[in-house]
């Protein structure tokens, strides 16, 4: 893959100020307040600003399209320049979902920037309305897609996986007591619906898992019982289980459930 990609960034000049942004070791400083960024070759940079002054009407008119618009009428100048150049296409995207990410989309008031998308191929992040999102549905109702574009499709996942950076910023990250108390608060009160569990139960049915996965996790359970937090979590169930009496309706499908199983002499023994 030739090395004529960039990632560009327009700024509004009449906006002045220290723009700073941070990720990690990375820090982006702008004097001006960003409000676009883009990612392409040869003279992608100037194809927006081109349009407004050929006086060019997009099909659709976009936010960051009427900002060029107005500058134009007050016949100022946007401040353009490319932050990454001469690279693949992958690191173009690359730096384009970052540098989104990190300063922040206006549609999604986290940000100053007025790109409708996430970054990278597609319309990834991009905001429908119903009207047009049942459009689309009735639209592709009834047609089946071809080897081809499945293969397409396919290419274009791994493109954007590749390009995406770093794990989800929750990962692994641990709730404070604080933060735990106030989630169940909020979720006091508020039992599933019918519907709901219903779902629930539909997504993890018919999900057979192997003779290896099964043993996976047995293993993984008995672990997890042999751990302070295991105990005391088995301990808990243990005490709000006591005395409760099942229903006809329980003992019936707990009997069901063991038709069939066979039950080892060690087992027994326990």
């Amino acid at each position: 893959m030739k090395n004529i990609f960039y990632t560009y960034v327009y700024l509004d000049p009449r906006k002045p100020g220290d723009f700073i942004y941070k990720e990690g070791l990375e820090i982006y400083n702008f004097c001006y307040e960003p409000i676009y960024i883009g990612k392409g070759c040869r003279g992608r940079k100037e194809e927006h600003w081109k349009c407004i002054i050929e006086g060019k009407v997009l099909e659709k008119i976009t936010p960051f399209y009427s900002k060029l618009k107005s500058l134009y009428n007050k016949n100022i100048e946007p401040i353009r320049f490319k932050i990454l150049h001469n690279v693949t296409k992958i690191e173009a995207f690359a730096e384009e979902i970052k540098l989104i990410r990190i300063i922040g989309r206006r549609d999604l008031k986290r940000g100053t920037l007025l790109n409708m998308t996430n970054g990278g191929e597609g319309n990834q992040g991009q905001l429908f309305s119903k009207e047009t999102r049942e459009k689309m549905s009735n639209a592709r109702k009834g047609k089946k897609r071809s080897e081809k574009t499945k293969e397409k499709i396919s290419k274009s996942l791994i493109l954007r996986n590749e390009t995406r950076l770093g794990p989800h910023p929750l990962k692994n990250t641990k709730c404070s007591d604080e933060h735990k108390e106030k989630i169940s608060i909020a979720k006091t009160g508020n039992p599933l619906s019918k519907e709901h569990k219903l779902n629930m139960i539909k997504a993890i049915t018919g999900l057979n898992r192997t003779d290896k996965q099964r043993k996976e996790q047995s293993e993984r359970q008995k672990e997890f019982a042999k751990t302070e937090e295991g105990k005391e979590f088995y301990r808990e169930i243990s005490e709000k289980n006591r005395g409760q009496k099942r229903t006809e309706e329980q003992c019936k499908n707990i009997s069901e459930s063991q038709k069939g199983k066979f039950v080892s002499d060690e087992t027994k023994a326990k």
